[in-house]
């Protein structure tokens, strides 16, 4: 028994974490250099499985000042956004163009739709470099994330929108076994059924 116990105690667990970038398939993005002024730049998608983030990230050069990212509930692309779900608030330096993270903990559940939008927090609209397609609106599966369309509103107030900006979600950190410490589980464990078999038998 103190084996076993000694054994459950070494059973460590690894916290994995990775990357979501919401690429739709055979598609790629361009950067914008010289871009008109938006409100606001956003992706609507449906969750084709439970989907935990700790993190949100924009591709693109946000100019110092304060801004929000909003996630909403999503009724279909051609209906108005649903309620607001969630909504983030970050600082940005003026760092240039690049990857920005919004800290964001959420979960996204399979089969709902959602619409994440990101503004200045006062409404206010800017113009700056960022990367961008133009999604024709074919559903494009990317595994855990199926893409609908791309907004540009300075509030989310909507989808049907063909200008798609490029977001990225850092899922949350999972606890799944080590393989090393399973196989080390596997043999101690098979290594006391057989000690006890010999004392049995």
């Amino acid at each position: 028994m103190k084996r076993l116990i000694a054994l459950l105690a070494a059973f460590s667990l690894s916290a994995q974490a990775g990357v979501i970038d919401i690429t739709p398939a055979g598609q790629t993005f361009t950067d914008c250099v010289t871009c008109t002024t938006f409100g606001g730049r956003g992706v609507y998608f449906r969750a084709n499985t439970d989907v935990s983030v700790s993190a949100i990230g924009w591709v693109g050069s946000l100019i110092g000042g304060d801004y929000t990212l909003t996630i909403s509930e999503g009724n279909g692309v051609n209906a108005p956004l649903g309620a607001a779900l969630g909504s983030f608030n970050s600082t940005q330096a003026d760092s240039g163009f690049g990857l920005n993270w919004f800290d964001a903990a959420f979960t996204f559940h399979a089969g709902q739709e959602y619409h994440i939008n990101l503004a200045h927090s006062d409404g206010s609209e800017f113009s700056t470099r960022y990367d961008y397609m133009e999604f024709d609106k074919a559903t494009s599966d990317i595994g855990a994330l199926t893409v609908l369309d791309g907004t540009s509103y300075p509030d989310g107030g909507g989808a049907n929108n063909f200008w798609l900006s490029h977001f990225e979600l850092q899922t949350a950190a999972q606890a799944v076994p080590e393989p090393a410490t399973l196989a080390i589980f596997g043999l101690g464990l098979a290594g006391m059924l057989g000690a006890r078999r010999r004392k049995q038998g």
